[in-house]
């Protein structure tokens, strides 16, 4: 302490003198308390006095009776101090000396009944230890007088110190004494101090209010937030250690990231520590309560909580901040905390599929996302999940008298698994993918769209070493479940976000070892900012390279696994316009015959391809169109085409492509991971009901939205549903297996094939009234099935120009039947203006497209010789 403090000062009482009386806490008491007001005649409303008395703990007189005579001691001992100090903390500690000497048993008649073998005596010891604990913390709530003085307080360390020292005979080395007395003087400030010295110097916010995320200081920050789960939310951080039924108490106000009793000198959280900097911050949480209590404000963290509720906590949150008088929503910097994962992982090995690293990354990209376009002004840390493959130790030492068997109950999949095993192996590696999808997230650069937002990724939890004493994990860093953490833990935390937050990206400390302690750092004259990737000088590396959709043409023409990263835009079933229709069948080829002139395919391969208005992006969903209709239309304003017919295409049947991972032997090899939530359920299961529900609802609301005139009453602008695809089917050999010639070697995309039959069915979909259009696919190898306009149906179908019949054509048995080519008359190529000049636009067909990427991703290229032999234009030329 004198390190902090150069001038501190220690007076202790003159040795116990034989007299009973003089060994009491009560005596002992008194005598402090006259030689502290002695040495402060002229000082004592000025210096500040810590005092720890300690309790100390005869193992060999524990019983009931003896616990409460030793509660009216302490009770008798703060009383005297009470009245005769000021500005003093009294540090209560338990003191388990181990006697052998009697030195103790001087002190008091003992009232408790012999203790006869050494099991007996460690029990006896464990048991009474707590309750005293328990006791003396009951009493000081009660006292509630202990706390009523700004210039007094009393506080209980929570875990008993063990004096080797007291109870020493004389018969250990001068090494061993030493050693045992810097554990014991270690072990007694680490209870005692919670709180946290912040040597920071420039305390001070900017000049003027930023107007960047990127020039942000501390000080500048003005509320602070949290999403999470238990941990966050405080579960078992004040608790004794052998309450095991307060675990279910949130102590928010202790919270790590977002808690804030008391100030910096007492309780370390990140709140307290930006309160250096701005007193007047708001937004954290305070004492104890759930998540919808006054007390938890900001702390929007749910007990229990997974990925998938993320998106709710982040809307309660915002709401509660537009809410609030105290904030104002708008001009106001916030500093927001997202902490999830643990609870995914405790539960992934019971349902693999629902708690993927894919499902994982989109629930918490759900929540940012939302985050990202309704608060304006704020910071979001996101921590990256624990490493929670260490924490398994603290239930591998039965010495530790941990309450396995209730984690056990609470996290099964890590606590179950043994040592070496591969359902171990397979939690670590989720654990890490967990770890890795956030990162990928945060690098694509998604949440840097403005000045005003930025995530920035934590990862000081990213590898983690469970503390030990004296060879066995310390329980001391964890609440009395074992698994959740004490507050000794949560200041190492705070402590270690908080450098995070200081700490350039790419250089940011990912490992915590707690015992080895941690020192918080301070902005610098350099670097005075919460660190961004802008004021980092840090460059993303970008989304993860994936597969890109179909419109891109990836492996089409593919011969070799080399050649699969090659995308063939050229020949692209919807948008590609290389060669012309007799070599290569795309809808644009098709086009081109009608209207030389029309633009916006693409064309080309690799490095050297023209994407022309294909703006599909790889690995899009529902939520990316927005941003690529607005570049779609961004190039279409520069072209000067203002009339669209937008080609809608129904989401594929997916459930019946099942079978051809089953039937097809090259296919059976490929990872299952492709398409997971459809091809690892089993027949007939929960979960495969389940999926075709849903896949039948995408295709019913896509229905109901087009067919709701939402789009109708303009001249120049139609939407139109294609649903061809609506029940799919496999297309199949004569042999009646999946006929793996329609895709790539990788038995995931598309080969020249499949795109040329997929070109011919939207073809003739369009050509056919709506409520009259075919609702399958028809690969075949009939090349003479491309239909015309007529002349009394010149036109390309839209609601208004169909026949109101909404009637649909019967599916027809899976199995395609041979089909004897037949010629039909040439299409006469004087068809009028009806065609627009950019119908390359329909290369924008993601209402399916990556939806068909994964459906198709299970077969694999694989001629069989028995077929008849066909010539390259058969397959992909068409004559129209």
């Amino acid at each position: 302490m004198s390190f902090f403090s150069p001038k501190l000062i220690s007076l202790l009482p003159t040795e116990a003198k034989p007299d009973p009386k003089w060994s009491s806490l009560l005596s002992e008491a008194e005598e402090t308390a006259f030689l502290l007001n002695r040495r402060q005649v002229t000082h004592a409303e000025s210096e500040w006095k810590l005092l720890v008395l300690f309790v100390p703990l005869d193992r060999q007189c524990l019983c009931n009776e003896q616990v409460s005579v030793l509660v009216r001691e302490v009770d008798a001992a703060l009383q005297v101090l009470h009245s005769k100090l000021e500005k003093a903390i009294i540090s209560v500690a338990l003191l388990d000396t181990q006697s052998n000497t009697g030195h103790l048993r001087l002190r008091r008649t003992c009232l408790c009944p012999a203790v006869q073998s050494t099991a007996e005596l460690r029990l006896t010891t464990a048991i009474y230890s707590h309750v005293l604990l328990e006791s003396l913390e009951h009493h000081l709530v009660e006292k509630k007088w202990y706390n009523n003085r700004e210039d007094f307080t009393v506080q209980l360390q929570r875990v008993p110190l063990s004096d080797f020292i007291l109870s020493w005979d004389g018969g250990a080395s001068d090494e061993k004494l030493e050693s045992e007395t810097y554990k014991l003087v270690l072990q007694l400030w680490e209870n005692l101090v919670m709180g946290t010295e912040l040597p920071c110097e420039n305390l001070n916010p900017s000049n003027t209010p930023p107007t960047s995320v990127h020039a942000l200081r501390p000080a500048d920050i003005q509320v602070v937030a949290a999403l999470g789960d238990s941990i966050t939310a405080g579960n078992g951080v004040g608790s004794s250690p052998y309450n095991l039924l307060d675990v279910t108490t949130q102590y928010r106000g202790l919270s790590w990231c977002v808690g804030g009793d008391q100030n910096l000198s007492t309780v370390t959280t990140l709140p307290n520590i930006l309160r250096e900097f701005n007193p007047a911050l708001t937004g954290f949480s305070v004492d104890k309560g759930k998540e919808e209590t006054s007390q938890a404000f900001l702390n929007q963290a749910v007990a229990g909580a997974t990925s998938v509720d993320m998106l709710k906590q982040a809307q309660a949150l915002v709401s509660r901040m537009k809410n609030d008088s105290r904030i104002d929503f708008h001009s106001d910097w916030k500093v927001i905390t997202l902490f999830i994962g643990g609870n995914d992982l405790c539960d992934s090995c019971k349902n693999s599929l629902y708690y993927s690293a894919e499902n994982f990354v989109k629930r918490v990209q759900e929540a940012l996302d939302y985050l990202h376009s309704e608060v304006p002004r704020a910071v979001v840390n996101l921590v990256e999940p624990i490493h929670i493959i260490p924490l398994r130790g603290m239930h591998q030492d039965s010495s530790l008298n941990c309450p396995t068997w209730m984690v056990r109950i609470l996290c099964p999949c890590t606590i179950l698994p043994k040592n070496g095993s591969k359902a171990l192996q397979d939690l670590d590696d989720l654990n890490r993918a967990y770890q890795r999808g956030l990162v990928d997230l945060v690098e694509s650069g998604r949440y840097d769209t403005h000045s005003n937002f930025t995530v920035v990724l934590q990862p000081l939890l990213r590898d983690l070493t469970l503390p030990y004493t004296d060879g066995r994990p310390d329980r001391s860093f964890f609440s009395p479940d074992c698994f959740h953490l004490s507050q000794k833990a949560h200041t190492l935390m705070a402590r270690g976000l908080w450098n995070n937050m200081l700490e350039p990206l790419g250089n940011k400390t990912y490992s915590q070892d707690f015992t080895a302690g941690l020192s918080v750092k301070c902005p610098s004259e350099n670097s005075p900012f919460i660190q961004t990737y802008e004021n980092s000088n840090y460059t993303y590396k970008g989304p993860a390279p994936t597969p890109p959709p179909i419109s891109t043409g990836l492996g089409a023409k593919s011969q070799n696994y080399f050649q699969l990263n090659t995308e063939y835009k050229g020949v692209s079933w919807s948008i590609g316009g290389d060669t012309a229709l007799e070599t290569t069948t795309t809808l644009p080829n098709i086009l081109r015959k009608f209207n030389p002139s029309v633009q916006g395919f693409s064309t080309g391969q690799g490095l050297f391809a023209k994407k022309g208005f294909n703006m599909a992006v790889s690995k899009a969903k529902v939520s990316d169109l927005s941003a690529q209709v607005s570049a779609l239309i961004e190039a279409l304003k520069s072209s000067q085409v203002p009339r669209v017919l937008v080609n809608v295409v129904t989401v594929p049947e997916m459930d019946r492509l099942r079978r051809i991972q089953k039937n097809s032997l090259p296919c059976m090899l490929i990872p299952s991971e492709k398409c997971p939530c459809f091809m690892l359920p089993e027949d007939n299961s929960v979960e495969l009901t389940e999926i075709k529900l849903i896949n039948l609802h995408y295709q019913t609301v896509t229905e109901q939205l087009i067919s709701g005139g939402r789009y109708d009453g303009r001249e120049d602008f139609a939407v139109v549903l294609q649903p061809y695809l609506q029940s799919t089917v496999v297309p199949l050999s004569k042999e009646g297996n999946p006929d793996l010639s329609y895709f790539t070697v990788d038995c995931l995309h598309l080969s020249e094939r499949a795109h040329a039959e997929m070109a011919i069915a939207l073809w003739n979909n369009m050509l056919e009234p709506v409520g009259k259009k075919q609702i399958f696919n028809n690969f075949t190898h009939d090349r003479t099935k491309i239909q015309c306009p007529s002349e009394a149906h010149p036109f390309i179908y839209t609601k208004m120009n169909s026949i109101p019949d909404y009637s649909t054509t019967p599916s027809p048995d899976i199995t395609p039947q041979p089909i004897q080519p037949t010629q039909l008359t040439p299409c006469p190529f004087t068809v009028p203006v009806w065609v627009p000049a950019v119908f390359g636009v329909i290369g924008l067909l993601l209402g399916w497209g990556i939806t068909w990427l994964f459906l198709w991703g299970r077969i694999k290229k694989m001629k069989t010789a028995k077929e008849p032999k066909e010539t390259e234009s058969e397959l992909k030329g068409t004559s129209l």
